[in-house]
Formats: C-alpha cells, structure tokens, sequence
C-alpha cells in the first residue's frame, strides 16, 4: 500500500507535468498562405503569415521545376510575413504542393487565379502543411461534411486551448454540483454569444489585448478560487459571464482561420461551437472523475491548492507573455 505522503508526492508531480505542458502549448496556431502569379511567365509570389514563435529557417519543399529566386521577411507584432518569390519552369498541375516547415494547426489558403480567388482550409499535419499551388474545381461542401470537419475542429481547439482549459479547470476546483453546471453553462452562452459576434464581423477587436485579458482572467480566477469558496464569491454567474464573452473572442480567431465559404458560415459556426462543448464537457468529466477517484486515495485540499496556485503562476507567465509581444519588433 501508498503511504499518503507518498501518494500525495505523486499527485504533486503529475500536477505539475500538466501544467509544464499548458505552458508550452496554450495557442491555437493558426497561419495564412496566399499565392498568386507574377509578372513574368512562370513567376509565381508566395506569402506566408504565422506565428513569430514558429519560425523556422528550414527551406520549402518545391515540385521538380520549382524554385525559389527572392525573399523578404517582416515582422509584426507576434506574427511573421514571409514573402517568397518562385519561378517554375512548365506549367502547374493540381498535383504540385509547396511542403511547409511550420508546425501550425490550421492555415487559410488563398489562391488567386484567372478564374477568381479560391479560399482553401488546411488542417494540420506532423510533418508540415502541403499548399496546393492550383485549386480543384470548387464544390460546395454537404452539411453532413461541414457538420463532421467543424465539429472535429472545435473539439481540436478546445484540446489544444490551454488558457481556455485552465479557466474551465479553477471552476472545476471552485464549484461542485449544479452550480458547476450552471457556471458552465453560462460560460458557454458568454463565448458562443462572442464568438458569433466576432466571426460575423458585428464585433471587431485586435487579438493581441485580447488574449493577453484572458490570460489576466486565468489569474483572477484562480485567486479568486483561493481566497473565496462557492459560498462567498458574490456574483459567479456575472464574473463567468463576462470572461466567456472574452474566451469567444479568443475562438473566433481560430475559427476565422479556417477559410471558410460565404454559404458555410452559418453551419460552420454551428458545429465549430458545437465541437467546442464537447471537447469542454469532456474535460469537465474527466476532471470530476479524477477529483472522486484522487479523494479516496488522499486529501484533495493540497493538491487543490498546488494545483491554482500553478494555474495562477501559468496564467501570470502567458499575461507577461503576451503583453510582451505588443511591442515586438
């Protein structure tokens, strides 16, 4: 048998893994590739814009005939433009693809052609995105189609949404029983209210601060968790209301990059929400699973504690963070 020091010991230890990891992967890293023609036969103009933290100076990975003859790297912000200039030798085919280095979780792909723009989504890959360099005749995708990728999105972007699972995470350690789910839920209307308002262009704010505030919400509630108990936080249901509505801006900055038709915003944002609740309550039950299975093993109180007080230290670096990357040059 664990003696109880010993099981609190590695309680401890997996905590703090969990949390090493929220750190190094809290964003959704979205990116944006356009391509279009030059001036001269067979030049082709290559732009990319990703996330300054992936930048990497491995090259593209061109087709036989391709290749690369200029650059041109700005930085803004916490994003970098790459601006490549290609020359090919023979004509295209639907076949060619640029291979990326960059490890992003998505990318919006515009491709301008004789016909007209076309607006391309990529999802991610281990080794990289492939960029098409011609676009396949475009056909409008099913609602069965649409329900499957969106809603497969949203539970990736919940997964891979750290701050958004930490936030979730102080209310799990806050709140027990019907009130969890009724703060859950209210979170839920505030940032599907935000995310519709902000996908649909009703509302448009910078990303930067936003993210940066909610970070700054990560903090405030896991001392808020700290100081106060289910009993004595007055207000719950504004305060979770208020941060939901910043957590939906924070969406639909993934869920615009995910290049997405003018006849599929509607049902796009119906299963990228949808997708997102359910990665969320899954992760509720996992947490209430765990609280029931770790109480009868030790004490939760100092695994509670350790556990928002390395949430409020993680929400604290990524505030730092990105407040930092305002003024990057």
């Amino acid at each position: 048998m664990w003696s109880k020091s010993s099981v609190e010991r590695w309680l401890w230890a997996f905590a703090l893994l969990l949390l090493s990891a929220a750190a190094a992967g809290d964003v959704f890293r979205g990116g944006e590739f356009r391509l279009a023609s030059g001036d001269q036969a067979g030049a082709i103009e290559f732009s990319v814009l990703i996330p300054v933290a992936l930048a990497d100076e491995t090259g593209l990975g061109l087709p036989d005939g391709c290749g690369v003859v200029g650059l041109e790297r700005y930085v803004r912000a916490d994003r970098l433009q790459l601006n490549y200039a290609l020359v090919c030798d023979r004509p295209l085919t639907v076949a060619d693809r640029i291979q990326t280095p960059w490890r992003l979780d998505a990318a919006r792909v515009t491709l301008v052609q004789a016909e007209a723009p076309v607006t391309l989504t990529l999802t991610r890959a281990s080794g990289g995105l492939a960029v098409p360099m011609i676009a396949q005749q475009h056909v409008d995708r099913s609602w069965p189609v649409l329900a499957t990728e969106f809603t497969r999105q949203g539970v990736i972007h919940i997964g891979i949404g750290w701050d958004h699972l930490a936030f979730v995470l102080c209310l799990c350690l806050m709140f027990q029983g019907v009130r969890l789910l009724l703060l859950i839920t209210t979170f839920t209307l505030g940032h599907s209210l935000s995310l519709g308002l902000a996908f649909f262009e009703v509302v448009t704010v910078p990303m930067p601060p936003v993210e940066a505030v909610i970070a700054l919400s990560i903090v405030l509630m896991a001392r808020e968790a700290l100081l106060s108990d289910e009993r004595t936080l007055k207000r719950p249901v504004l305060i979770v209301a208020s941060f939901g509505l910043l957590h939906g801006l924070g969406f639909a900055s993934a869920l615009g990059e995910l290049g997405v038709g003018d006849a599929e915003r509607w049902p796009a944002l119906l299963f990228f929400n949808i997708g997102v609740e359910i990665g969320q309550v899954a992760f509720v039950g996992v947490v209430a699973g765990l609280a029931y299975l770790l109480r009868r093993l030790a004490p939760l109180g100092p695994l509670r504690a350790g556990l928002l007080y390395g949430v409020g230290t993680v929400g604290a670096f990524w505030l730092f963070e990105r407040v930092a990357s305002f003024t990057a040059i």
